[in-house]
């Protein structure tokens, strides 16, 4: 009476894993259906036997281990153990399974538990292919990246445009160096947002250092009323005669004398231009930003059009001065002439 029993309940799982497999053959995903205590596949659907290469044969003598090279036994007793006794355990979760020609690829798995009519529980899990929406994921941060930097490109350049533009009205309305100098540093960080922005002059000593003659933006003490010394970027410009750009103060091997003092004032990278005078470097403008990688092509274009006009009027500034200083003599010295005539005449 046992034996008939045990036959009766072997027919009944039997046949309910055959309605059940039947049913799953027309699904896209991969099912399986997994002994918890063997680790091996009882039973699965078409779709397994597609995406993992394998014939039907040597699934049967297969188990998870087999195809998920990346998940150990121990691993998958306790997840099971878990599932089993409804002790909370995470029933979704991604893999990577591994193809029988050793290709390896993402899947999706969700498991459920399964009691037969003898009451052994199964494994059901459902898997799916997750390599087209990785790509897709993959993809589409890679647009999301390809725009910010555009994106952050065209800040970058409209900034330095803005700049530009006040620069214009600045000059017209100057009539004084110093009053010029400090407008501009003005509009570099107030119009275009920049961190710190401030013109030195060479000081003309043996050190190459720079004078400040105009800041505006956050400095707390920097560069303050010290002489930087000609290995900065304004020191570095006037030097060259020629851009000194760091995009990146905490990595260029070039700022590591002077990385200290700057860094901790917020500045991430820095561009440092010369200020010539019939193609002679007499000053420098420097311009500090919180991004790093900024000072890209876009964006120090328009700043050294900034730095040739900012020269040139300089130089204009200084020739008028020059001609007001020789008028004013020159009246000064008619006016004597015309007093020793008199005097002469009386």
């Amino acid at each position: 009476m046992r034996a008939r029993e045990i036959i009766s309940d072997r027919d009944k799982a039997l046949s309910g894993l055959l309605r059940f497999r039947a049913t799953l053959d027309a699904s896209p995903d991969a099912v399986f259906l997994i002994d918890p205590r063997e680790m091996k596949f009882i039973d699965f659907n078409r779709a397994v036997e597609e995406i993992t290469g394998y014939s039907r044969d040597e699934l049967l003598k297969m188990g998870p281990g087999d195809i998920k090279p990346l998940f150990s036994r121990e691993a998958r007793q306790d997840l099971f153990e878990s599932l089993i006794q409804g002790s909370g355990a995470q029933n979704t979760l991604d893999t990577v399974h591994q193809h029988k020609d050793g290709r390896r690829f993402p899947m999706g798995v969700k498991l459920s538990v399964f009691e037969q009519e003898t009451g052994e529980p199964l494994i059901i899990a459902l898997t799916r292919d997750l390599t087209v929406h990785k790509k897709a994921e993959e993809k589409l941060r890679e647009s999301e990246k390809k725009y910010r930097y555009i994106n952050e490109e065209l800040l970058r350049a409209n900034r330095a445009l803005k700049v530009i533009s006040a620069y214009g009205i600045a000059i017209i309305h100057a009539d004084k160096e110093d009053e010029l100098l400090q407008k501009i540093c003005n509009i570099i960080v107030e119009e275009a947002g920049y961190r710190l922005a401030w013109v030195g002059c060479a000081a003309g000593d043996e050190k190459k250092s720079v004078r400040p003659a105009a800041r505006a933006g956050f400095e707390d003490g920097y560069p303050g009323s010290i002489k930087i010394e000609g290995r900065e970027p304004a020191g570095t410009a006037i030097r060259t005669g020629s851009p000194c750009i760091i995009r990146d103060i905490e990595t260029d091997e070039r700022s590591a004398a002077w990385r200290g003092r700057v860094v901790k004032r917020g500045y991430e990278s820095v561009i440092g231009l010369p200020l010539k005078l019939r193609d002679n470097p007499f000053g420098a403008l420097a311009v500090y930003s919180t991004d790093k990688n900024a000072f890209d092509s876009n964006e120090t274009k328009p700043l050294m059009e900034l730095a040739g006009d900012l020269a040139f009027g300089i130089g204009a500034l200084r020739t008028r001065s020059e001609q007001k200083k020789a008028e004013e003599a020159l009246i000064k010295a008619y006016e004597q002439l015309e007093i020793r005539v008199r005097e002469r005449t009386a």
